[in-house]
């Protein structure tokens, strides 16, 4: 369950720590040619943690609100792209003028990033994951 509001930014919810609200940004990296779909949550406590567990959660929430499929990876059955591949179509564009691969390409290109910062900004925790896929990756800062 997600919903964003522009004073608080994105809200999720994940069964590990319920309700909470996160930042939100999206950027494009020219030299990786990448869409980066960017969530921020600060003061995390790590005391008594699973950071990975968390991790797992969100991007299981953004992926599902993405309308991607959990077993599979891939945009739900029957859509061929994901419901955020739309946000990122070229302005000025209609729908007609585009390929039927369009939002496929650009699910391709969409990557999630996580990060949590402790309280104290002493360290962090980031995941990132593709769109599309169930991989992920968990660094500590």
């Amino acid at each position: 369950m997600s919903r964003y509001d522009n004073r608080r930014g994105l809200e999720l919810a994940a069964p590990l720590s319920g309700k909470m609200a996160y930042g939100s940004s999206a950027t494009y990296d020219w030299d990786r040619n990448r869409i980066q779909v960017n969530l921020y949550r600060w003061n995390a406590d790590p005391s008594g943690w699973d950071f990975e567990e968390e991790c797992k959660q969100v991007l299981a929430s953004l992926r599902k609100q993405a309308l991607i499929d959990a077993s599979t990876g891939r945009p739900q059955s029957p859509l061929q792209e994901s419901s955020f591949a739309s946000e990122f179509l070229p302005e000025g564009y209609s729908t007609k003028a585009l390929s039927d691969t369009t939002g496929s390409e650009i699910d391709a290109i969409i990557e999630l990033n996580v990060r949590f910062t402790t309280a104290d900004y002493r360290s962090s925790f980031e995941c990132t994951a593709p769109l599309l896929g169930t991989s992920y990756s968990v660094v500590k800062h």
